[in-house]
């Protein structure tokens, strides 16, 4: 799990430095376990983030739960092709 939770945050504290987003909303089966790694991600991602300030960008658990990822892939796809939605 260390190791993981390592690469993980790795991941994170690159898509921060690229980025800057106001947040990172982590989901999935996986995250049911978040309290076993996500302190570790976040010293990771504390630690790897020298050019932006950690701080300024939250780690946040989904509050969809496990069909997060479905209930986002179905927005998109409404949003881009369902009958009145907008066309990109």
């Amino acid at each position: 799990m260390a190791r993981e939770a390592r690469y993980l945050g790795l991941g994170i504290a690159n898509l921060i430095t690229l980025f800057v987003p106001d947040a990172i909303v982590l989901s999935g089966s996986v995250m049911k376990s978040s309290d076993l790694f996500l302190d570790r991600i976040r010293e990771t991602v504390n630690r790897c983030c020298g050019l932006v300030p950690f701080a300024k960008t939250e780690l946040l658990l989904a509050s969809l739960g496990e069909d997060t990822n479905l209930i986002g892939a179905g927005r998109v796809w409404h949003h881009r092709f369902a009958p009145g939605g907008q066309h990109v």
